[in-house]
């Protein structure tokens, strides 16, 4: 009977450390992603259209890569998505942006680095809830 119990209580162990294993590597593969995000945003802080068009456009990839990562885990997919839809608002506000300076619309402009301003607050909120989930706290 002992001997049971104990093949039991190694198996929940080892499905405990690989279903922990597997949403560390979910977790990886997101953040990834997501980092590179910060990489391809810098250049936009030049303010010139072109730099905001290219930041768009790296958005847009990173969209699609986020897409291409597989998750399972119900917490990761839903922040996967919350990732996609911002990055895919972010670079239109930087699309906007760049089209505003264009124009020399200085009510756009005002309007569009406000949006830009509210979208860095929920990155950084997104940010600080998938590394606190994905550190398993």
């Amino acid at each position: 009977m002992d001997k049971n119990w104990r093949f039991v209580t190694v198996a929940i162990s080892f499905l405990v450390v690989s279903c922990t294993s597997s949403r560390v590597y979910q977790c990886n593969k997101l953040t990834e992603a997501i980092n590179k995000a910060d990489i391809v945003t810098q250049s936009a802080k030049t303010g010139l259209p072109a730099d905001l068009i290219g930041a768009a456009d790296g958005l847009d990839q990173i969209v699609l890569e986020l897409k291409m990562v597989e998750v399972n885990d119900e917490k990761l997919i839903g922040l996967r998505g919350s990732f996609v839809l911002m990055y895919g608002e972010l670079g239109q506000l930087f699309r906007h942006t760049a089209i505003a300076i264009s124009k020399q619309d200085s009510q756009g402009i005002k309007s569009y680095l406000q949006s830009l301003k509210e979208a860095n607050k929920q990155d950084q909120l997104l940010v600080q809830e998938i590394n606190t989930y994905c550190a398993g706290k």
